[in-house]
């Protein structure tokens, strides 16, 4: 569909050539649009910008168009100014059109991949994690009008350090359950979402409590693991519902765990060395960089 502004737009451009570039005035009383066609031609025509205007403006017929009238300013603009009737022309676009009122195809089908939110799993999420849902499903939803074939993608940082800490912070709370001297870690959570989540696991699997006594090492990795595996489902499933409560829908929720299952991460390690990108310097895996070196592992 053609829209009435795009034909007023070829109007007048059938009336003073293809190449002529329309700008908006700043000012209203400047008329709808204007170009300044008559100063460009100036050099070329050696001729007064003004004087050039009104022979354009002298051979226009507006006649079965949208254009009311078009005036000189300044130092050679010519300025036009629409019929009102043009303003219901723009409304019966809008009924014939629907939903799909304004979409353009600037982005004819190129692909993005658009990531936003990716809260961390590990706790509730915050206002700052709204924000960015609303900002980046606008953004997503803009770009998709333009024509973009848009990927919504939320990265679930379910593996790393934070997910250590969020183990530690559960296996704390559920051993606090039983005896309260239990120490809880430095650096770990301390929300009490996290006692809640453990009193949860600790009330769907009572049998745990009264098996691990010893407290053995390969007992509390087994422990933590079912605890991160029961934590992050509970996280996931609230991290979803609350995006879906105001409309913030994904097409791929793409695990971190994942990179490292299918050794990415590895790979691109190792290619990195193989470029003699990477370099080791006080217990650490350094990248080199442009301006400064940064680490990696």
């Amino acid at each position: 569909m053609t829209y009435t502004v795009d034909k007023i737009k070829q109007q007048i451009l059938n009336l003073i050539g293809d190449n002529v570039e329309l700008d908006v005035p700043k000012n209203p009383e400047f008329g709808d649009f204007t170009t300044n066609i008559a100063m460009i031609k100036a050099k070329e025509l050696k001729k007064n910008p003004r004087e050039i205007a009104q022979n354009i403006i002298s051979s226009m017929n507006f006649d079965n168009t949208l254009i009311e009238r078009a005036e000189i300013a300044g130092a050679g603009f010519i300025n036009f100014y629409l019929k009102p009737n043009w303003l219901a022309n723009v409304l019966q676009d809008i009924f014939e059109a629907g939903d799909d009122y304004g979409r353009v195809n600037v982005g004819a089908g190129s692909k993005i991949n658009l990531e936003y939110v990716s809260a961390n799993p590990t706790g509730p999420m915050h206002m700052g994690n709204a924000r960015g849902g609303a900002l980046g499903d606008t953004l997503a939803k803009s770009l998709s009008f333009a024509g973009f074939d848009v990927t919504r993608e939320f990265y679930l940082n379910d593996a790393g350090n934070q997910i250590e800490k969020f183990a530690n912070s559960l296996l704390a709370r559920y051993f606090q359950l039983s005896d309260e001297s239990y120490p809880f870690p430095e650096d770990g959570y301390q929300g009490d979402d996290i006692k809640i989540l453990a009193k949860e696991f600790a009330d769907s699997n009572p049998q745990l409590m009264t098996s691990i006594n010893n407290k053995d090492e390969n007992s509390i990795n087994d422990l933590k693991l079912q605890l991160i595996n029961f934590g992050l489902a509970k996280n996931i499933a609230k991290i979803h519902e609350v995006l879906g409560n105001y409309g913030v829908e994904y097409d791929v929720w793409f695990k971190e765990s994942q990179l490292h299952e299918s050794n990415a991460v590895t790979e691109c390690i190792d290619k990195l060395k193989s470029l003699d990108a990477t370099y080791e310097k006080e217990g650490a895996l350094w990248i080199k960089g442009d301006e400064k070196d940064e680490v990696l592992v």
